[in-house]
């Protein structure tokens, strides 16, 4: 008897164990393991769940914001790749001190995030977001006993300006928008128009 209870304690350990690991390897397969932020694939599942969300009947719209980082690179050269990661973590930390917890922070590669904003829909409310978003990362940052700095742009979708919410449509108007945002002189926020919706 005494024998199987310490097999059954020892199963159950293990089984224990097992799903920790399994719970680890899921969370990292959509994390990005230098900010701890959203992976592409993490923010794609994040977009499903939301666009799902705009076909009731009554309809919870998004932003979606996808943001560059400005004078990123001259940092990066100047300073090497390993303060170019601490700015990114600085980024990444900043990003989540201001963004609520119903809010998706990703990074999707170099110095480029991604942020899904349930309910964000007001161009008035996401422009002052924007500001306090830039005000953020333009915050001196200490790296390796030198003070640096860097930007942000940004450039905006709102679901609620699509006929069809999708991926592809919004991602490529909130990257024309980014681009509006570089040429108007960087450090700024420029919102896409998208298509209108039928009957609005």
């Amino acid at each position: 008897h005494e024998a199987n209870s310490a097999m059954t304690q020892e199963l159950s350990r293990a089984n224990r164990r097992l799903e920790d690991a399994r719970s680890r390897a899921e969370a990292e397969a959509f994390t990005d393991p230098l900010t701890g932020l959203y992976n592409r694939r993490g923010l794609h599942l994040s977009f499903e769940a939301l666009r799902q969300g705009t076909l009731h009947a009554v309809p919870q719209h998004f932003a979606l914001v996808v943001m560059d980082l400005d004078h990123f690179k001259a940092l990066n050269d100047s300073r090497g790749h390993a303060a170019g990661d601490a700015m990114l973590r600085h980024v990444a930390d900043g990003l989540q001190a201001i963004t609520r917890g119903i809010d998706t922070l990703s990074r999707t590669g170099g110095d480029e995030f991604v942020l899904l904003l349930p309910g964000l829909c007001d161009p008035a409310a996401l422009e002052a977001m924007g500001r306090r978003i830039i005000a953020q990362v333009e915050r001196p940052v200490e790296i390796a006993g030198e003070i640096c700095r860097v930007s942000a742009s940004l450039g905006v979708a709102i679901s609620s300006r699509y006929a069809g919410v999708d991926w592809d449509r919004m991602e490529a108007e909130a990257d024309a928008a980014l681009y509006a945002a570089k040429y108007a002189g960087r450090g700024c926020t420029r919102i896409a128009g998208g298509e209108e919706r039928e009957g609005s």
